[in-house]
C-alpha cells in the first residue's frame, strides 16, 4: 500500500494521474489537491464523497501547512512534526477522523517532546484519544508526579482552564501546597478571575490554607484574601493558623485526614462516627463522654509552631484522643463491615493507593474480593476488609462491557493491592 502512495503523490507532482483528483480549500483560500482513493482514509472526507460522488472541492476550516502535512503523510504514511505544529496537526486529524496520524502525534510527543514545558498539552491529547490513549496515560501521570513542582512554575499552567487546574491540583499529594497556592494566585491574576473562582478553591479546599507555611500564610496568603474582598478578620486568620500549625507537628498533609480532623474536633456528646478497632475492622461507636485536657485554651506562638488544645472522646470503654487517634476515626459507615458487604458492581469507593487518594468503579465483586477500575483505565484487586477503600461519590469511569469483564481469564491472575493498566489485562 505504501509503494502505491508513493506512485500517486509522485503523480500529483508530475501531473500524469488526473482522474479521481479533488481539491481541498483551505482557510487562505489555499488549495491542496489529492486523489480521491486516498481521501478514503478520512472517515469525514469519506462521507462528503459518499454523498457527492461528483465533487470536485471541499472547502476544510484548517490551514494550509497543517492539511499540507496530513496530507502527505495519508499517502506516505510518515509526517514531519516540531513543536511548533503537533498540535494542530492533531487537532486537523481528529477533524479528518485519521486515528493513524493521530497516534502518529501522540507517539512523536511521548517519545521526543515531552517536557515540563509540554506535558499539559500532551496531557490533553493523549485523554481526548480515548481507550486507544490510555496505554500512555502511565508515563504522562509518572512524569508530571515526578516534576509538578517544576511544572507549576511554567507559563504554560496560567492558561488551562478552571476545570483542569481543580483536577490537576487535586491529583497530586498536598506535600506542595505552597507551590499549588503561588500558582492559584498568579492564574486567578492572569485570567482575571473575580472573588467568586476565589472563594469556589476554598470552598471546595483545592486549596487548603492550612497546609501552607506560617511564614507564607503572612506575607502572600492573606494580603491575597483581603485584595479579593475577603473580611480581614482575626478570627478567620487565627483559625487556618492554628491548623497550619498543627500539620507540620503531626506531618499530615492529605486532604482527607485534614477534613477528618476538622470534622473530629465538633463531634459532640450523641454523635455516631466508624472506629478501627484493628485487624482491619472499623465498627460502629457512640460518643458517652467528651473531655477537653486542661491546658491553654489559646494560641501559643514558639518558632511559627502553635499548640492546640487537644479533645478526649470516649466510646464505650475507649478513649480516642485528637489529633494523636485522628486516623482511628472516619465518617459514619465510610468504612464500617456493614457498608462493605452491601457494596455491589458498579459502585463507587475511594481508594488508598501509594502515591494518591482516587476514586475507583467496582466492576468485579467475588465474596470479599474486589476488582477496582479508575479513571486512567489501571484496575487494582483488594479485599473488602482492606481499610485502604472507603465510601465517596460517583465520578467518570470509562464503560467497559460486563461481556468482556466476564471472560477475561486475567482478572483471576491478579495480585492484591497491585496496580495493573488497561494493556496488560485486555490484549
Amino acid at each position: 500500500m505504501d509503494h502505491i502512495g508513493h506512485f500517486l503523490f509522485e503523480s500529483l507532482k508530475f501531473k500524469y494521474i488526473q482522474d479521481g483528483i479533488i481539491q481541498i480549500k483551505c482557510n487562505e483560500d489555499k488549495i491542496i489537491i489529492l486523489h480521491k482513493c486516498i481521501c478514503r482514509k478520512s472517515p469525514f472526507l469519506n462521507n462528503i464523497l459518499m454523498e457527492n460522488p461528483n465533487e470536485i472541492e471541499i472547502i476544510l476550516p484548517l490551514e494550509y501547512r497543517v492539511m499540507k502535512e496530513i496530507r502527505d503523510c495519508m499517502y506516505l504514511n510518515s509526517i514531519n512534526l516540531s513543536n511548533s505544529n503537533y498540535q494542530q496537526i492533531y487537532k486537523g486529524a481528529d477533524f479528518l477522523g485519521i486515528d493513524d496520524i493521530q497516534l502518529k502525534v501522540i507517539e512523536w510527543s511521548i517519545n521526543y517532546n515531552l517536557s515540563n514545558k509540554t506535558i499539559l498539552n500532551i496531557d490533553v491529547l493523549v485523554k481526548s484519544f480515548g481507550l486507544s490513549g490510555y496505554s500512555y496515560l502511565e508515563i504522562i501521570n509518572d512524569f508530571m508526579e515526578k516534576n509538578i513542582e517544576e511544572i507549576l512554575e511554567e507559563e504554560s499552567i496560567l492558561k488551562i482552564n478552571k476545570k483542569r487546574l481543580k483536577n490537576l491540583f487535586q491529583n497530586y499529594p498536598r506535600t506542595c501546597e505552597e507551590n499549588f497556592c503561588r500558582t492559584l494566585i498568579k492564574w486567578i491574576n492572569e485570567n482575571n478571575e473575580s472573588s467568586q473562582t476565589v472563594n469556589e478553591f476554598l470552598d471546595e479546599e483545592i486549596i487548603i490554607p492550612s497546609l501552607l507555611p506560617v511564614s507564607y500564610l503572612w506575607t502572600d496568603f492573606f494580603p491575597f484574601l483581603s485584595k479579593y474582598g475577603f473580611p480581614d478578620s482575626s478570627h478567620i486568620k487565627w483559625n487556618i493558623m492554628e491548623m497550619a500549625c498543627f500539620f507540620p507537628i503531626h506531618q499530615m498533609n492529605t486532604k482527607y485526614i485534614y477534613q477528618r480532623y476538622e470534622w473530629a474536633l465538633n463531634l459532640k456528646v450523641g454523635q455516631e462516627f466508624d472506629f478501627y478497632s484493628g485487624n482491619y475492622k472499623w465498627v460502629h461507636a457512640y460518643i458517652t463522654h467528651v473531655i477537653k485536657v486542661n491546658t491553654k485554651n489559646k494560641y501559643e506562638r514558639i518558632n511559627n509552631v502553635t499548640i492546640r488544645v487537644p479533645c478526649i472522646f470516649m466510646s464505650n470503654t475507649v478513649k480516642i484522643k485528637i489529633p494523636q487517634d485522628i486516623c482511628k476515626m472516619d465518617f459514619l459507615f465510610h468504612q464500617t463491615e456493614i457498608w462493605k458487604k452491601d457494596l455491589k458492581v458498579n459502585d463507587y469507593v475511594e481508594v488508598v493507593l501509594p502515591s494518591k487518594i482516587t476514586i475507583g468503579k467496582i466492576i468485579i465483586k467475588r465474596e470479599y474480593i474486589v476488582i477496582i477500575q479508575f479513571s486512567d483505565n489501571s484496575f487494582i484487586k483488594h479485599k473488602l476488609t482492606s481499610d485502604l477503600i472507603s465510601n465517596t461519590m460517583d465520578t467518570n469511569i470509562p464503560q467497559i462491557s460486563q461481556t468482556d469483564i466476564l471472560n477475561n481469564k486475567n482478572f483471576d491472575k491478579m495480585e492484591e493491592e497491585k496496580l495493573y493498566y488497561y494493556n496488560e489485562l485486555f490484549e
